[in-house]
């Protein structure tokens, strides 16, 4: 049951040891409405607060306009699939499969919810090899596997800010900070006209060359997809629904009939 997120703290940490871990204690502002336009449902006004926390060397306005202040909200809700592609000769998965190129592909649908004001979050990941669903609550870790109607669980030393830093891929997911401003400009993204905006980070691996983080925007500003080109391989998360109002509830709870199997 654990094979899923085995693997995916692993690729994590192997693509994000290129950030420093961020915090949610930013300068902030309070969060505007939900963008009432089609794809992707998000803040759609500025903040000059969050801008201000952009480093000196960015030029970019739409990370900011985003994920910013996605990340300084009381709660965040994320509905993204991502594709992890990689040399297999570094990384290894069950879940994987190999293209003809010899690169190999996993492909996650996941939903992430982090609730900072009550310290509950959750994640739900669907891959090919099952589906995993793990909730922080109550300073508790849980893992459920639905299937068998069971969960276990174990002390966490953490609140629900770390949950969303280890579970929700917050490192690379949506990165604001320690990040260099490279370019921007328009481009297609699956054959739909978008703009983006590229970064360099620092990499904090030895020999290892600087990741890069392409950010795509509708014209509506709102984020379509995010990609991390490291030595390992490249990461893609396309973003199907982002939002401050975590909608399914049902994510942040622990089942009250299933069965507690923890040793």
């Amino acid at each position: 049951m654990k094979k899923i997120f085995g693997l995916m703290l692993a690729v994590v940490l192997a693509f994000s040891a290129c950030s420093s871990e961020q915090s949610n204690g930013q300068d902030s502002s309070e969060a505007s409405s939900p963008s009432s336009q089609t794809g992707p449902d998000y803040i759609n006004e500025e903040s000059s607060a969050a801008e201000s926390a952009v480093s000196s060397s960015s030029d970019s306005k739409l990370l900011m306009k985003t994920f910013g202040e996605l990340w300084m909200g009381d709660a965040y809700y994320i509905d993204v699939a991502m594709t992890q592609e990689y040399d297999p000769s570094k990384l290894s998965s069950s879940a994987a499969s190999e293209s003809s190129d010899g690169t190999v592909k996993v492909v996650y649908d996941y939903i992430i919810a982090v609730d900072f004001e009550n310290d509950q979050a959750g994640v739900v990941m669907m891959s090919d090899v099952g589906n995993q669903c793990c909730v922080y609550k109550d300073h508790e870790l849980y893992t459920i596997d639905h299937s068998s109607k069971t969960y276990t669980h174990s002390v966490y030393d953490g609140i629900a800010e770390n949950f969303g830093e280890e579970y929700t891929v917050k490192r690379c997911l949506g990165v604001i900070n320690n990040c260099t401003f490279v370019e921007s400009g328009t481009a297609k993204f699956k054959n739909a006209d978008v703009k983006y905006e590229k970064y360099n980070l620092t990499s904090q691996l030895s020999g290892a060359s600087d990741p890069v983080l392409t950010y795509y925007f509708d014209y509506s500003d709102q984020p379509v997809a995010e990609v991390l080109e490291t030595d390992t391989g490249k990461t893609t998360f396309e973003f199907h629904r982002i939002s401050q109002s975590i909608e399914a509830k049902d994510i942040l709870t622990v089942p009250s009939d299933y069965k507690d199997v923890t040793e």
